[in-house]
């Protein structure tokens, strides 16, 4: 909800927005006292499910290599892209193009899709249904 320009953060501010709940892995810092999904779904099973339909929002773009890619390698490429990250120039442009910047780490990245491979195939086909586009329509 935050751009660079103030356009949305206003929004929030001037309480011309009511935000009733957050759907994201973290919650946003401009909305504290907004619940998450998260917080609010209490089954273990449903909380797990609804995790890794919100992964898909996490990553964003991510940059990848190869499996078999040498250490020294990746830990460049790593460097690289958090240099980058906080590189005035790059941060600049996107302010212009009205860009949000919320990079994550190569290794949340990991961390993440290796949570997420690890996930049972019960709830891999649940979240599955769930995305399927006539799954609302049958909730309904």
């Amino acid at each position: 909800m935050v751009d660079h320009e103030g356009l949305a953060t206003h929004w929030i501010k001037d309480k011309l927005l009511n935000v009733i709940v957050q759907m994201g892995l973290e919650k946003l810092p401009d909305l504290p006292n907004v619940p998450s999904a998260l917080e609010i779904v209490r089954d273990p099973h449903k909380k797990r499910v609804l995790t890794l339909i919100l992964m898909r929002q996490e990553t964003g773009r991510p940059v990848a290599a190869p499996p078999d890619a040498p250490a020294d390698r990746v830990a460049a490429l790593r460097r690289a892209f958090d240099a980058t990250m906080k590189d005035p120039a790059f941060i600049a442009e996107a302010a212009k193009l009205q860009l949000e910047i919320e990079p994550m780490t190569g290794t949340a990245i990991q961390k993440m899709l290796t949570e997420a491979f690890a996930t049972p195939k019960t709830i891999i086909a649940e979240a599955g249904e769930l995305l399927k586009p006539d799954a609302q329509k049958k909730k309904k």
